[in-house]
């Protein structure tokens, strides 16, 4: 009779060592509503009431977080950008201390739980959640680290064709701003997703058709619309939803392609009882991400201009540094800062600061230049007050989906009929025992090089496009 309920309650074992007497937890998540708790909400109140001044047509006008990032990263206006990215620096300079003291007080408060509750090592509770054990987050942070020249060298390449120095402004702009994006009506988008999936697999086509047929998706942009967009799975006795907001733009085709991938693996999931349904955090990208590289693929293929191709092809690289390699640095800053608040005590702002730059400018290499100023951004980072170690995730499920769409071109129908499978499993199993199922090593250091094997490709391409536009201005 438990049979269905074995991954469940295993999952719950675990954490019997670090479980106290019930007495004991009543106490600590009453004071957690005075200690932890209340510096979270602190971060998020203080947070949300800044503003970020900014000049634009002779006027200026304060913007929130929201706003100012999305003229850093989107503006086609270099110096609008530039301004934006010294108005986030100024208002966080003046704010740093009482940021410092929030996130000094909750990774000590982390250290006293961990006390409490005998973990061995700062992230053993996060990997716990996650099933994923030290050594094999060890071996992807290191890979990753040690292809940071990836990076650097498409950064370099993006220099070289725009003939600037670049900055943190300069990060996700787009190469050419005077060229316009390749535009798609919502029957275009269905017909070009449907048409990938249809390639990859006819269970993926069919899932995805009833989701387009049914009304299961939110795309039509409304008065009072959440931006953004996410995959509620629900419960297994009811389908996914999706809610997007659609523009036309290859983006938003991309990130639609994301989160039916999303709710395929929901929809092929309601098998599982509801405890064994929902995936953990690193697994749960697995079906989105690898989705989101079949669409990508038909965009740009049937992208034929030029300069057009270099700017798809730049945004999805830019995408996946920010993913993978920014995510993976900010890991290892956010477990240093962990291990200096054991070995040292409270932590200087300059302390926060400084090793937010050490470890965040060498993914970009000489290939762009953080400035002084961005070693105050560790403020924006919400993760690091929200979680712990959430970070490590991102990069995980990125280069886990990218390997995996490596062995699918390797091996074609083959993987393709273990993947449903596993897709079919929820959380069923250990997530080594699904990842086994598509026979792949997440411990071999090979694997997480398979993971980025793409991105290498995707460099060349991308080089090899920029030098016909070199070629063709001399």
């Amino acid at each position: 009779e438990l049979e269905n309920y074995k991954q469940f309650l295993t999952r719950i074992l675990k954490f019997k060592s670090h479980t106290l007497k019930e007495n004991e937890e009543i106490i600590i998540n009453k004071k957690n509503q005075t200690g932890a708790s209340a510096f979270i909400r602190l971060y998020d109140q203080i947070s949300a009431e800044l503003e970020f001044p900014l000049e634009i047509d002779n006027k200026i006008k304060n913007y929130n977080y929201s706003e100012i990032t999305n003229i850093l990263s989107g503006n086609k206006d270099r110096g609008l950008r530039e301004s934006s990215a010294k108005s986030i620096t100024s208002v966080y300079k003046k704010n740093a201390r009482t940021f410092a003291f929030i996130l000094n007080t909750l990774v000590h408060d982390k250290k006293i739980t961990d006390d409490i509750r005998s973990y061995k090592f700062t992230q053993e509770s996060t990997f716990l959640s996650d099933e994923v054990d030290a050594k094999t987050v060890e071996s992807m942070t290191d890979t990753i680290k040690a292809n940071y020249d990836l990076s650097e060298k498409f950064y370099k390449t993006k220099s070289k064709i725009l003939g600037k120095k670049l900055f943190e402004w300069d990060r996700y702009s787009i190469i050419y701003p005077e060229v316009e994006e390749p535009v798609y009506t919502y029957e275009e988008t269905k017909d070009l997703i449907l048409n990938a999936f249809m390639e990859f697999s006819p269970v993926f086509y069919e899932i995805a058709k009833k989701f387009f047929d049914n009304n299961w998706i939110d795309a039509e942009l409304s008065k009072g619309k959440k931006s953004g967009a996410f995959c509620a799975y629900t419960v297994p006795t009811k389908n996914p939803y999706i809610l997007t907001n659609f523009t036309g733009k290859a983006n938003d085709v991309r990130t639609l392609a994301h989160e039916l991938g999303h709710a395929i693996h929901g929809y092929l999931s309601r098998e599982q009882s509801l405890l064994n349904f929902w995936p953990v955090t690193p697994f749960a990208e697995i079906a989105s991400i690898f989705c989101e590289n079949l669409v990508f693929r038909k965009i740009f293929e049937s992208t034929h201009d030029n300069k057009q191709k270099i700017n798809l092809l730049g945004g999805r690289l830019q995408e996946i540094f920010a993913t993978i390699f920014r995510q993976n640095a900010f890991y290892l800053y956010e477990s240093e800062l962990h291990k200096l608040r054991r070995e040292k005590g409270e932590l200087s702002v300059d302390e926060f600061s400084d090793n937010f730059q050490k470890f965040l400018q060498p993914m970009f290499g000489e290939g762009l230049k953080l400035s002084e100023g961005h070693k105050y951004w560790w403020i924006a980072i919400a993760h690091f007050y929200h979680y712990n170690f959430y970070v490590f995730s991102y990069a995980f499920g990125q280069s886990l989906s990218n390997a995996l769409y490596g062995h699918y071109l390797d091996d074609g129908d083959d993987f393709t009929n273990k993947y449903i499978e596993v897709l079919k499993k929820g959380s069923s199993l250990e997530l080594n025992e699904l990842i086994k199922m598509l026979n792949v090593d997440i411990h071999r250091q090979s694997f997480w090089e398979e993971g980025l094997e793409p991105i290498s490709e995707y460099i060349k391409e991308f080089e090899n496009l920029t030098k016909l536009e070199l070629k063709s201005k001399t």
